[in-house]
């Protein structure tokens, strides 16, 4: 019986979160390109010829990386690690570093499958470079983040808006004229403006639409909830706190 061959795989990767495992090992959760959520241990963090450095666990890190895929296994090992893309921003400025953490947060409670889905990488790969790059009004981009990703995770609103329908269903994700009786939804001036950022931002590369929001983080309070909705184990979001603070206080 001859051996089995090892199945190597090189991929584009993105750091989701780690923990310490023991004073000198972590376990990281990457976002793989090829193989979609991975788990990975890496030991000696304290020596010189480690795999991963310090620097490189910062959130939403852009490694290339090689490990051997297994068959039924939950935790992998990393044989090279080197960063493809070096974000300047992210240690630099505090608006940015909110938005990482922020987007960070979203992604560990929105991504659970292993399957690959390189149009979703792709997407997540797209904003860390374009925050390093952003000049314009970054205000608008949580919110465009949130409505291009739900595209991404099969929980697209219906976009039905009309004069008539000013009622927004969270748990059927639609517009609608009456209030439901039991489920979770709003109304109001924020009802038509969500609509317009949804048709804005639902098929776009970032841009500041021309859309007055006296409030922005409403909006994203609104997404939130809509995620929390359609996505199993979506929990509580911390770190839009932070937002609030540094970007639409």
């Amino acid at each position: 019986m001859f051996p089995a061959i090892p199945n190597i795989i090189h991929t584009r990767a993105i750091l989701l979160h780690y923990i310490h495992y023991s004073d000198h090992s972590i376990i990281a959760k990457l976002y793989t390109r090829e193989s979609g959520l991975k788990s990975f241990m890496v030991k000696g963090m304290s020596r010189k010829n480690s795999i991963l450095k310090p620097s490189q666990l910062q959130p939403l890190t852009l490694l290339e990386i090689i490990y051997e895929e297994k068959p039924h296994r939950q935790l992998y090992f990393l044989k090279e690690a080197r960063n493809y893309f070096l974000s300047y921003k992210a240690q630099n400025n505090v608006i940015i570093s909110g938005i990482i953490l922020f987007i960070t947060e979203v992604l560990n409670h929105s991504i659970k499958e292993e399957e690959a889905n390189p149009q979703l990488f792709d997407f997540i790969e797209k904003i860390i470079i374009k925050l390093e790059t952003i000049e314009e009004n970054i205000a608008f981009l949580p919110i465009w983040f949130l409505i291009r990703l739900s595209s991404f995770l099969g929980i697209t609103p219906l976009n039905n808006y009309t004069s008539e329908t000013i009622t927004f269903n969270m748990e059927e994700g639609k517009f609608q004229e009456s209030f439901p009786e039991r489920n979770v939804y709003i109304t109001g001036e924020n009802v038509e403006i969500l609509s317009l950022l949804i048709k804005a931002f639902s098929a776009s590369d970032y841009f500041v639409p021309n859309i007055l929001i006296s409030d922005k983080s409403v909006i994203i309070d609104i997404l939130l909830q809509y995620y929390h909705q359609h996505l199993p184990g979506f929990s509580e979001i911390h770190t839009h706190k932070i937002l609030k603070e540094i970007l639409y206080s």
